[in-house]
């Protein structure tokens, strides 16, 4: 498996990756809460190309991710994905990246607009190594089917080109792609990528095949809703350089066992004294939490227990849906708190209909 399907342009022109064209998701296609079910109950179509893509290439490619990011990178072959933290010196996020392995590169999938701060990172520990990283995400084109039973629906309309943490190249519509297959104890969904053109040329086929199987689109708002409800982070909200691992709930991405990399001696340090005191935490609101934002203090018998980090537009079920970093001593199961004058309780991930 290549990359080099990627830049074959069905029109035939050149692509500027320079020049960035904006996609803008629609809010919802019919009913948010509709959409938001069909997500929950099986998988749903999402428009996921503002997310970042770079193809890593060189023969130091893995090994060099692998002493800079916190999972072990290092036994990976070709077909497997794995997600990966890539963290500062004191541990903290700079960003949740999802590797697809093929045969002569390296796919990264990475949050909206951090790709810059990403190559810069790997480029700034770059000393004799042979790895090049390029930015593909202008020339490329992404959708995610998203939901429970996202790699199931994949497989029925797609093929068994991917899998759980597996990627593979194939053909949708006659247009060649690259699927990416991601599970984890939260969320699953697939991930296909290809050349601009020729995906969204795509995007509109498997739409056709997925309509009479169930598989939605989703729109923007019933999109952050799901993302709320399963704990998935987001870039400058749960995934920041104010929290660590730890504190997003991303244990999964870390190992242990291997060796050192950027942050591991504070990550270590933490496991090995237990001094891990926050953990993300998912809010169900009766109410809106009038002015509250990424950052508002969570309180709980007048004191401060944690901060906000996500809170969803709009009413789903009629509840609001929101996410908090908190104080692991003062995680209890419907526990009753205060965001910005507005009353939450406190629910394990993922929170699912019905709330209460």
């Amino acid at each position: 498996m290549t990359l080099t399907y990627l830049n074959n342009s069905s029109s035939g022109e050149a692509q500027d990756s320079r020049t960035p064209s904006v996609r803008v998701v629609p809010e919802f296609f019919t009913d948010p809460e509709d959409e938001f079910r069909a997500a929950v109950t099986g998988a749903a179509l999402f428009d996921s190309t503002s997310f970042g893509r770079i193809e890593v290439t060189g023969e130091d490619r893995l090994g060099l991710l692998h002493r800079l990011s916190t999972n072990d990178l290092q036994g990976l072959r070709p077909s497997q994905v794995a997600g990966t933290i890539f963290t500062t010196d004191k541990g903290r996020i700079l960003d949740l990246v999802f590797i697809a392995v093929l045969e002569s590169a390296l796919l990264l999938i990475v949050s909206p607009g951090n790709e810059d701060r990403i190559i810069r990172w790997v480029q700034t520990y770059t000393i004799l190594e042979d790895i090049i990283l390029r930015r593909v995400t202008e020339e490329t084109a992404m959708f995610s089917i998203i939901g429970n039973c996202a790699l199931e629906a994949f497989g029925t309309i797609g093929g068994a080109i991917a899998g759980a943490n597996t990627c593979g190249t194939g053909e949708i519509g006659g247009r060649p792609v690259l699927a990416v297959g991601v599970h984890t104890t939260r969320w699953q969904g697939v991930h296909v990528v290809g050349a601009r053109q020729a995906l969204l040329e795509a995007r509109v086929e498997l739409t056709r095949k997925g309509e009479g199987r169930g598989l939605a689109p989703l729109g923007s708002r019933a999109y952050e809703w799901y993302r709320i409800a399963t704990g998935m982070p987001a870039l400058g909200k749960e995934l920041s350089e104010s929290f660590n691992p730890y504190d997003a709930g991303l244990l999964e991405f870390v190992n242990f066992k291997k060796g050192c990399y950027i942050g591991q001696e504070v990550i270590a340090r933490l496991d090995t004294y237990g001094k891990a005191g926050r953990i993300l935490s998912g809010l169900v609101f009766e109410h809106p939490p009038e002015g509250a934002g990424s950052g508002t203090p969570i309180m709980k018998d007048g004191k401060e227990i944690g901060q906000l980090t996500s809170i969803a537009a709009g009413a789903v079920d009629g509840r609001y849906l929101g996410l908090g970093v908190v104080r692991t001593d003062e995680i209890q199961q419907d526990a009753t708190v205060r965001v910005a004058g507005g009353i939450a309780t406190l629910r394990s991930l993922p929170m699912f209909p019905p709330y209460s």
